[in-house]
C-alpha cells in the first residue's frame, strides 16, 4: 500500500470523488491506492500530479504529499488483528451484550442474522454504482440484481474488493431461486492468472453448459458447439424453465473468453414461447478490474449490446451511509440508534474501516458486534455504556 492511501484515510476523503477530480476511473483509482498499480494508459508522473492536485483541492497540505508515493512497510500484528476482526463472522451478540443493550434474542437475530439459508446476512443493501450512471451511487439489493438476471436473461457484472460481500451475495441469491431456474457454474481451477491452462476458458464454459443440460459430448468445432448449446438451451427451456451462467473470479477471464460469453448471451430462441427471447442469463463476479474488461468489450461491440449490459461496483460506504445503514438496521427492530451509539461513533467507525479498506456492510456489521461486545464486557466497569469514538478506537 502507498502512503497516499493513509493520507486519504486520515483526512476521511471519499475515493470516488478524488478519482473523478483526478480524471481516473474509480476502479483504476482503487487499484492505484490499494495496490500501487498505475494505469497503463498514463505516465506515472502524470498520474501522481493529477492525484496530488485532487488531494490539495480537498484540503491536504502540500508538505504532506512529499512522501505520498512511497510504499508503506508490511503490516504488523495490530493490522492483522483488525483485518481479522472486520472480515471474520461472529456467533452473534453475547448474553452480556444482549442484557446491557436490552435486546431479545429474536431482535439480535434480526439485527445480525447468521443463517444465510433463511436470512440475508450480507448485506440487506449493498452499495452499487451503475457503469452507465457513474455519478449515481445508490443502495441496491445485490441479490435482487442477480435474480433480475435470471428473470430477463440479462448480463450482469458485479465487481468489488475483498470483503465487499459480492461472492456471498451471489451464493445467497442462488439459494433463493426457485426450481424453474437452472444455475450453471463452471468448475475451473483459477490457480494462476498468468497461466492460461489454469483459467476458466471458452471450452470449460461450453462443456459445463452441455453437460448440465444433456448427456451429449460437447462438439469440438466452435461453431458446431455454439449451435449445440443453442439447441440444448431451447429444447430444455420447456414451460417457464430459465438458465443462468454464474462465474466467479470474472476479472481473471481472458478477454477472448469474455467476448465468447457475450456471444452466448446473444443466443435467442427460434420457436414457441422462447422465440426471440434470450436463452441464457450471465452473472460475472470479480475484482474491480472486471468492469474495465467488460467496458472494453462493450465499446468494441454493437452499441445496443453495451447498453443492455449491467455493470455495477460494490462501493465502500460513506460516513453518511454508515449512519443510514445502521439506522435502517436498528429501525427494523424498533430500537433508536441513540440507545447503542454516541453521535461521534459513526465518524470513528467510518474512519477506522476506511483506513483498513473494509468499509462495507458485511464488515460494518461484524465490527459493530465487536464494539457492542467491548462495551458489555469491558466498558461497563469503566462507566462506558454506549459505543463511542473511544470504544471504536479500543476495539482491535
Amino acid at each position: 500500500m502507498l502512503q497516499v492511501a493513509q493520507l486519504i484515510a486520515d483526512h476521511a476523503l471519499e475515493k470516488q470523488v478524488l478519482a473523478k477530480q483526478a480524471g481516473l476511473k474509480p476502479a483504476a483509482f482503487s487499484r492505484l491506492i490499494n495496490h500501487g498499480e498505475f494505469p497503463k494508459r498514463l505516465a506515472k508522473d502524470t498520474v501522481k500530479t493529477q492525484v496530488n492536485e485532487a488531494l490539495k483541492a480537498a484540503g491536504v497540505l502540500e508538505t504532506s504529499l512529499h512522501n505520498a508515493w512511497e510504499v508503506v512497510p508490511p503490516t504488523d500484528h495490530a493490522q492483522s488483528e483488525i483485518t481479522t476482526t472486520m472480515l471474520a463472522g461472529t456467533a452473534g451478540l453475547t448474553q452480556a451484550a444482549l442484557t446491557h443493550f436490552h435486546l431479545t434474542h429474536r431482535q439480535a437475530q434480526q439485527l445480525f442474522p447468521r443463517d444465510l439459508d433463511t436470512e440475508q446476512y450480507y448485506p440487506i443493501t449493498g452499495v452499487a454504482r451503475s457503469q452507465h450512471h457513474e455519478n449515481n451511487i445508490v443502495f441496491h439489493n445485490i441479490a435482487d440484481l442477480i435474480r433480475d438476471v435470471c428473470e430477463d436473461g440479462g448480463f450482469l457484472g458485479i465487481a468489488g474488493e475483498v470483503g465487499s460481500g459480492k461472492t456471498t451475495s451471489l451464493a445467497h441469491a442462488i439459494q433463493q431461486l426457485d426450481d424453474s431456474v437452472v444455475v450453471i457454474e463452471p468448475l475451473g481451477a483459477i490457480l494462476d492468472q498468468e497461466n492460461d491452462a489454469t483459467r476458466i476458458n471458452v471450452a470449460t464454459i461450453s462443456k459445463a453448459i452441455v453437460r448440465r443440460l444433456s448427456k451429449e459430448t460437447p462438439k469440438r468445432d466452435k461453431e458446431e458447439r455454439m449451435l449445440q448449446i443453442q439447441r440444448l438451451l431451447e429444447d430444455a427451456s420447456h414451460g417457464e424453465q430459465r438458465f443462468v451462467l454464474a462465474i466467479e473470479h470474472g476479472d481473471t477471464l481472458h478477454i477472448q473468453t469474455l467476448k465468447a460469453l457475450k456471444r452466448l448471451w446473444e443466443l435467442k430462441g427460434s420457436k414457441g414461447k422462447k422465440k426471440g427471447k434470450r436463452l441464457l442469463g450471465i452473472v460475472l463476479v470479480g475484482q474491480p478490474e472486471l468492469l474495465e474488461k467488460l467496458a472494453t468489450i462493450g465499446k468494441s461491440a454493437a452499441r445496443e449490446v453495451y447498453i443492455r449490459m449491467s455493470m455495477v461496483e460494490i462501493m465502500p460506504l460513506t460516513e453518511q451511509q454508515v449512519h443510514e445503514f445502521l439506522d435502517l438496521k436498528f429501525q427494523g427492530i424498533g430500537k433508536p440508534l441513540a440507545d447503542v451509539f454516541e453521535e461521534d461513533a459513526f465518524s470513528a467507525i467510518h474512519k477506522k474501516l476506511t483506513q483498513h479498506e473494509f468499509c462495507y456492510p458485511q464488515t460494518l456489521q461484524n465490527f459493530v458486534i465487536h464494539c457492542m461486545h467491548w462495551v458489555a464486557h469491558h466498558g461497563v466497569n469503566r462507566g462506558i455504556t454506549h459505543v463511542d469514538a473511544d470504544v471504536v478506537e479500543a476495539v482491535k
